[in-house]
């Protein structure tokens, strides 16, 4: 920042030099050249020391501030140079110019220097304030996914005990497995309660885990496939954000086609865009989509974590219902 400023000074005292020889009738080139180097190293120096001081005590983020602030603090630097210019004109030089003005640039660095120091002060408050409202935000933010977490949970634990409950009746021989595989899936969902997000990596352990009870529950009438992007399996997501999809698939759409069907997974990044698809083969139409409370926490979650990012359901060919979570940037 230094060598800028001394540059730039350099550049104006050639300047000011310039504007000596033009209107001064008995013009000194070595009296020019002190008079223009005092004045703007002066107002260099003075400007870089208020700067660094500013700098060194506080850090202005907002740009708007920072631009109002530097321009009056050279509005002070460019007075002073003035005055110890004046100085050293009047005592060293001999000469004596605009006296009578000397004084009221002295008050005018006085109500500058108030002035920067009122606005460093409103700064800081206004910028308490956004600090405080950013923190209550957050705060908000952490209780209603906390809330929908808590609500989430038992959830997911109805739906898979009734499951549990059909496969006892109609196959006593797989509980065993269905339970086994229902105690790794808590011990999943208790690890990872406690944390606003997860690897997809982890997401995907709990989907498969489902897809094994709701396989052993519906056998051959139900296939599944996973398309994921490798690159992405350490991609940050909310907890038991994809898994509804899947569920909602299994139970509204292939569990109730008498020949089943398919569900296919992919997780892929486009341009900047990362994309969730999560389509089936069942009898899904869109105009029957019932947005119950696990696809209305995905969308609300979504919302809350994420600036922009989209929830999208589109009839899938030749049937079913294809789900898009869209997060862009």
């Amino acid at each position: 920042m230094m060598n800028k400023i001394f540059i730039i000074t350099q550049i104006f005292a050639l300047i000011i030099l310039a504007f000596i020889y033009i209107f001064s009738p008995y013009f000194n080139l070595v009296y020019g050249i002190l008079i223009a180097e005092v004045f703007t190293i002066s107002i260099g120096f003075i400007y870089y020391l208020l700067i660094r001081i500013l700098e060194l005590f506080i850090k202005i983020e907002v740009i708007f501030f920072s631009r109002v602030i530097k321009i009056i603090i050279f509005i002070i630097s460019f007075f002073s140079g003035i005055i110890i210019s004046e100085y050293f004109m009047s005592n060293i030089l001999a000469f004596n110019l605009f006296p009578s003005y000397k004084y009221l640039f002295v008050i005018s660095i006085i109500i500058l220097f108030f002035f920067v120091f009122f606005n460093i002060i409103i700064y800081i408050k206004l910028n308490n304030e956004i600090r405080k409202n950013e923190r209550l935000k957050n705060e908000k933010l952490k209780a209603e996914l906390n809330a929908l977490r808590s609500k989430l949970n038992p959830h997911f634990l109805f739906n898979t005990l009734n499951t549990l409950l059909e496969i006892s009746q109609e196959s006593p021989e797989c509980v065993e497995k269905i339970i086994i595989n229902l105690s790794d899936i808590y011990r999943k969902i208790l690890y990872t309660s406690s944390n606003d997000m997860i690897s997809l990596e982890e997401e995907l352990e709990l989907i498969k885990k489902y897809l094994e009870i709701e396989k052993i529950r519906l056998g051959k009438r139900l296939d599944y496939e996973f398309n994921i992007d490798n690159n992405l399996l350490n991609y940050r997501i909310p907890p038991l954000i994809l898994e509804p999809l899947v569920e909602n698939s299994v139970i509204h759409g292939i569990s109730k086609k008498k020949d089943g069907g398919k569900i296919t997974i992919s997780f892929y990044k486009k341009n900047n865009e990362i994309i969730f698809e999560i389509s089936d083969e069942g009898i899904g139409k869109i105009e029957d989509l019932n947005f119950g409370f696990g696809l209305s926490s995905i969308k609300n979650r979504l919302d809350l974590i994420f600036n922009n990012s989209e929830l999208i359901f589109k009839q899938n060919i030749p049937s079913g219902i294809k789900a898009e979570i869209i997060i862009r940037g």
